[in-house]
């Protein structure tokens, strides 16, 4: 796929980076916000305009947003903790940005500013299932606007949990850009099932 501005460059090169400090840490990660939309869309090959999003939101067990090693690889890789979860590096243009997100512990309504360790987190409807559901693994190769190429294995959560995850963030905060998200969603279960069915129709190769 190839990044089309450098708000998306940036929000991949957070990824990137985020992938490479967590890859040693004990605990489930989920990419979701945005990025996780688009990556679905492209992955299930549904023809819409994919949002740009220039930063990257990481949902996270608790266990891992508590390990003192992930403030710490962040900031080897120059990031600043701002706001108590948000690892900031650089300034705009080339800004990148990364919200850690834990899962709720109590209740249904997600509480912000909880304590996970160094961070103070805010809780994510939805994410609790998309953790504990086996994720949709996705390999995916961008081209930045650079030229350069990023090669990067994420783990998304699959698309049931995906759209509770965005119908849950309509409820709490009614953005717009929530729903802009959302519509596309049937369409890549539409093509998640069409495929299935295919690759069963040839014995499981696709």
């Amino acid at each position: 796929m190839s990044s089309t501005s450098v708000a998306n460059d940036n929000g991949y090169l957070a990824l990137a980076d985020v992938i490479e400090v967590i890859g040693d840490l004990d605990g489930a990660w989920r990419l979701i916000g945005g990025q996780m939309v688009t990556l679905h869309v492209l992955h299930h090959q549904v023809d819409v305009v994919a949002r740009e999003t220039a930063d990257t939101d990481l949902g996270a067990e608790r266990v891992l947003a508590s390990d003192s090693r992930l403030p710490a690889g962040m900031a080897a890789l120059g990031y600043t903790l701002v706001g108590g979860n948000t690892f900031v590096r650089g300034e705009a243009p080339g800004q990148r940005s990364i919200d850690v997100l834990a899962p709720i512990r109590y209740g249904v309504n997600g509480r912000s500013n909880t304590p996970a360790g160094n961070l103070s987190v805010d809780e994510s409807p939805g994410l609790r299932l998309g953790l504990q559901r086996p994720p949709d693994r996705v390999h995916v190769t961008v081209r930045l606007t650079t030229a350069d190429e990023l090669s990067l294995t994420v783990d998304l959560p699959d698309l049931l949990s995906a759209i509770v995850l965005k119908l849950g963030a309509y409820r709490t905060r009614l953005a717009p850009r929530d729903i802009e998200d959302l519509w596309p969603m049937p369409r890549s279960v539409s093509r998640s099932w069409w495929w299935a069915w295919v690759r069963s129709m040839r014995g499981g190769v696709a």
